[in-house]
């Protein structure tokens, strides 16, 4: 599930290359904003640390996974 953050942090990396674009997007993301506003639950500092906490772990198994393959010849798998 992609939330807004990731959204706005798309449009914001799309700024320099393309700001038409990406102030559409902005654009649009905060009408949804105001249109689930009742929907949409804050993030607080506990659900920060959590969601940290999950990132790091997902980056690191992925960048664990990517070692592997790319060693797959070298290693010895017990």
């Amino acid at each position: 599930m992609a939330t807004l953050f990731e959204k706005r942090r798309g449009a914001e990396a799309l700024m320099k290359r393309e700001p038409e674009r990406a102030h559409r997007i902005l654009d649009g993301i905060e009408a949804l904003e105001k249109s689930f506003s009742d929907r949409i639950i804050p993030i607080d500092g506990p659900i920060m640390a959590e969601w940290t906490r999950l990132l790091a772990a997902k980056t690191k198994t992925v960048g664990t996974l990517l070692w592997r393959r790319r060693h797959a010849s070298t290693v010895s798998w017990l």
